[in-house]
C-alpha cells in the first residue's frame, strides 16, 4: 500500500485564492504558490528552480484563507501532496497539488494579526466570493476531484519564496479588519490583519514582475 507524502512548504501566493461552492454548496478554494527552495555553497545561500503547486482546502479553511491571503503573500503550507490529470484539445496535462489542512503567513517575512470569528444565526448571503461562478453561485460538477484547473499566470517563470525585506519598521496594512463575511460576527477586531514590515513592498515585487 502506498501512501501519499505529507510535506510542510514555504512559498509565495501567485494568484488570488478563488473561492466556490460546489452544488451542494460545500466551499472549495485554490491558488497557485511558487516554491523556491535554497542550498548552502562556498559562496552562500543560492536559489535552486522554482517549483509550482496547486494549493486547494474546502469548508471552513478554503473561505477563512480566501478572506485573509492575496497574491504576493509569503506563507506556509502543510498539507498532503497529489497530483491532478486533466485532458484538453491539446493533450493531457498534470499539476502538482497540495490538498491543505493547515495555513498561515510566513511570519519570519512579516506581520500578521488574528481575527476569530462565529457563524451568526443568519444565513450567509448568495453568491461567492472570487471568480469562476456558475449563475446559481456554484461551479457546475464541481466535486473534491474535480481540477477546475487556474491557468498560470504570464509570469510565472520565476518566482523566489525569500524575497529579501528592508529592516524598515514602517507598517502597511494590506487588509484592513471589517466585516469579515454575511452571517458572522467577529469576536476580537485587530487593527489590521496582514501588515509587513516594509512599507515599499508589494506583490509585483516579491514576485520579480
Amino acid at each position: 500500500m502506498t501512501r501519499q507524502p505529507d510535506l510542510t512548504v514555504q512559498g509565495v501566493l501567485g494568484t488570488n485564492p478563488v473561492l466556490s461552492r460546489t452544488e451542494g454548496g460545500r466551499a472549495y478554494c485554490r491558488f497557485r504558490v511558487a516554491v523556491t527552495p535554497s542550498y548552502r555553497t562556498e559562496q552562500g545561500w543560492q536559489d535552486a528552480g522554482t517549483i509550482w503547486f496547486t494549493a486547494k482546502a474546502w469548508g471552513r479553511l478554503a473561505e477563512n484563507l480566501s478572506l485573509s491571503l492575496r497574491k504576493g503573500d509569503p506563507v506556509l503550507l502543510t498539507g498532503r501532496l497529489s497530483e491532478e490529470t486533466w485532458s484538453t484539445s491539446e493533450g493531457t496535462h498534470s499539476s502538482n497539488v497540495i490538498m491543505l489542512w493547515s495555513v498561515g503567513h510566513d511570519l519570519t517575512r512579516g506581520e500578521s494579526r488574528f481575527a476569530r470569528v462565529r457563524a451568526a444565526d443568519v444565513p450567509s448571503a448568495p453568491g461567492i466570493r472570487g471568480e469562476g461562478r456558475s449563475p446559481g453561485g456554484g461551479t457546475a460538477g464541481a466535486s473534491e476531484s474535480s481540477p477546475g484547473h487556474l491557468e498560470e499566470e504570464a509570469g510565472e517563470a520565476d518566482c523566489s519564496s525569500r524575497s529579501t525585506f528592508p529592516d524598515s519598521r514602517g507598517v502597511v496594512a494590506t487588509e484592513v479588519a471589517g466585516p469579515v463575511r454575511s452571517g458572522h460576527t467577529v469576536l476580537s477586531s485587530p487593527d489590521y490583519v496582514v501588515a509587513d514590515t516594509a512599507a515599499s513592498w508589494d506583490a509585483e515585487t516579491a514576485l520579480g514582475l
